[in-house]
């Protein structure tokens, strides 16, 4: 890359370019639009067909998909191809194999999922302010371990019908800090999901929202 990514790109903290301001707006994007965004390009002659891409963003676009396929950036819809049917087509997350699957460029990640993502590599963002209620997404990285645990967990799963679904919010909270916190033990697991329930009271689970 010649120069800095200031100079290339822009100061995603205020001197944005014209073409970033819808995307701070949007709550999911394709792997392809997101590689573009991280890389400071605009997505718009790549969406579609086989354009060839810059290199950068070429590079962007394989980690996001390795990412996706070793279980380090969850899916919002998956698509890949289906070698019998010569096309893309949708699969489900526990579907999602890394000796079987190249999920597609057209497979979206949630916004929130992709800020975290980008934030644990230092990998500017548009979204720095716009998405974070302190402005910064990266100041959870000044929380202890189990505090940042609880607010991630918190955020996933309230949000999330799916983690919810025949579960409390608690252990909906624990399944989520096991899948995603392997390092923590279970009495860590345990503790960040008394702290995060927003339900203590126990009862049926209601609907987020």
């Amino acid at each position: 890359m010649v120069g800095s990514y200031e100079e290339k790109y822009g100061d995603w903290e205020g001197n944005l370019p014209d073409w970033v301001t819808g995307w701070r707006l949007v709550e999911a994007v394709t792997i392809r639009a997101a590689a573009c965004i991280l890389t400071g390009t605009d997505p718009a002659p790549y969406r579609y067909g086989n354009s060839i891409l810059p290199s950068d963003v070429e590079a962007m676009e394989t980690a996001l998909e390795q990412a996706i396929l070793m279980g380090r950036l969850r899916p919002f819809a998956a698509w890949a191809y289906n070698p019998q049917l010569s096309e893309e087509v949708p699969i489900a997350e526990d579907e999602i194999d890394p000796h079987l699957n190249l999920v597609s460029k057209q497979t979206t990640v949630r916004v929130v999922d992709l800020v975290e993502w980008a934030d644990a590599r230092g990998v500017p963002h548009c979204w720095r302010v716009a998405n974070t209620p302190s402005g910064n997404a990266s100041d959870l990285a000044d929380f202890p371990d189990e505090l940042r645990a609880a607010v991630e967990a918190f955020k996933a799963v309230h949000a999330d019908p799916r983690a919810l679904a025949g579960k409390s919010p608690r252990q909906a909270l624990g399944a989520w800090l096991k899948a995603n916190k392997p390092g923590l033990s279970e009495g860590a697991r345990d503790r960040i999901a008394t702290v995060a329930n927003w339900q203590p009271t126990g009862g049926a689970p209601k609907t987020p929202g």
